[in-house]
């Protein structure tokens, strides 16, 4: 009896397997493969997987479409501990998968990126050293690099000393109410402006990258005030999603306006804590104090509006 042979799509390694390098860093050389089709033919457009499933390494890229060429690449970035890192690749329409191996034969070498010497690196050392950029001198802990002067390539290496630069801190975790987005976008603009290609700078990059998108809600939203009820003031809190000019209009219970809070025009960000929300004294437009009861508050921008209600109490 005779079985026919029949050739079926391929994936193919091509280069990137079988290297050493630094734990914590980038590898020099991507992992590239190639889709062929039955006849032997690179295949445009497929969409290729890659997935790390050993060492804790992070991709450059994660899915991808195969070029002009039939190839796809991605690079690894090892895990933070020494041993094997593995990767596999899956294509669509092809049954086998291929797997690229690496190994991280050395430790990463120790950055003094403990800024405020509490014994981790986090958002506060971050801070530290952005409250420092421009300062030249001697012996400061925000000079990272010793060159003499606290600046951009400093906060990138604390930056990238966090770890997988995936895992920004959540809003939750409160330690993003010390950076505004108007400050990590001026980084980012800096960063852009230089040559950074060594495995750190670039980690730190991403990091800072992830920071912004954490420090920019979803959705615009208008949160209720605190306290409420209240006597005699109290604070609006809100959360923008886009630039945009802002206000706050208090209406009574008959819809007349009481009030009108002209913010101007506000960055993305999250405005929730006291020294960002809108604060109110109770008192109208002519600074006397409104009556007791129930009142509405409207946040108004540009293309949304939300009313809730408070209540002050005497």
């Amino acid at each position: 009896m005779k079985f026919s042979e029949q050739a079926h799509p391929a994936l193919l390694k091509i280069s990137g397997d079988d290297q050493k390098g630094v734990s914590g860093a980038a590898l020099e050389n991507p992992f590239f493969i190639e889709v062929q089709d039955a006849n032997g033919a690179a295949v445009v457009g497929v969409s290729v997987t890659y997935t790390v499933t050993s060492g804790g390494g992070t991709l450059s890229v994660t899915s991808i479409m195969t070029d002009e060429h039939g190839r796809a690449h991605s690079t690894l970035t090892l895990g933070p501990e020494l041993g094997a890192n593995t990767v596999e690749v899956s294509a669509d329409g092809v049954e086998s998968t291929v797997t690229f191996y690496a190994i991280a034969d050395a430790e990463s070498p120790s950055i003094p990126v403990d800024v405020n010497g509490d014994g981790s690196v986090n958002i506060l050392d971050l801070v530290l050293v952005a409250s420092e950029l421009g300062n030249t001198g001697a012996d400061s802990p925000a000079d990272v690099n010793g060159d003499g002067v606290v600046n951009i390539l400093d906060l990138v290496l604390v930056a990238g000393a966090f770890g997988n630069p995936a895992a920004a801190p959540s809003r939750d975790s409160g330690a993003l109410a010390m950076l505004t987005v108007a400050e990590v976008q001026q980084w980012l603009v800096q960063t852009s402006e230089l040559d950074l290609t060594d495995a750190t700078s670039r980690h730190g990059v991403l990091f800072l990258k992830q920071l912004l998108a954490a420090l920019i809600p979803n959705e615009t939203t208008l949160l209720p005030n605190y306290p409420n009820p209240f006597n005699p003031e109290t604070w609006i809190p809100y959360e923008l999603a886009t630039d945009s000019d802002v206000r706050i209009t208090i209406y009574d219970i008959h819809g007349a306006i009481v009030r009108r809070l002209h913010l101007g025009h506000q960055r993305a960000g999250y405005y929730a804590e006291k020294d960002r929300a809108v604060y109110w004294n109770g008192r109208d437009g002519f600074g006397e104090r409104v009556a007791s009861g129930l009142y509405f508050y409207t946040l108004t921008t540009s293309g949304f509006s939300a009313t809730r209600k408070m209540l002050i109490e005497k």
